[in-house]
């Protein structure tokens, strides 16, 4: 686990001060919607935290606003059932 904190920290340090203490503030964020008998480590804690930072490239972007529209082949489908397009945006 110190490897992959170390890791997820060295990722985000070019772009954030203080990385460990954001990753703390958004563990305390949610720290009401885990178990309340839970011993949670340091690093544990910062780790979880970094998976709630929520930061996402320009990149990822295209993944949030997709395109969906029925396929013209509908055919051989089950009753309900519909064939779809989804396209995503290169960037």
């Amino acid at each position: 686990m110190a490897d992959l904190l170390e890791k997820v920290s060295i990722e985000f340090t070019g772009r954030h001060q203080q990385i460990q203490r954001i990753f703390q503030e958004r563990f305390e964020q949610i720290r009401d919607l885990l178990p309340p008998d839970q011993d949670i480590s340091e690093k544990r804690r910062l780790l979880i935290g970094s998976y709630f930072l929520a930061e996402y490239s320009l990149e990822a972007a295209a993944l949030f606003n997709p395109s969906m529209v029925p396929h013209p082949d509908q055919t051989g489908l089950v009753s309900g059932a519909v064939r779809f397009i989804l396209s995503l945006r290169a960037t």
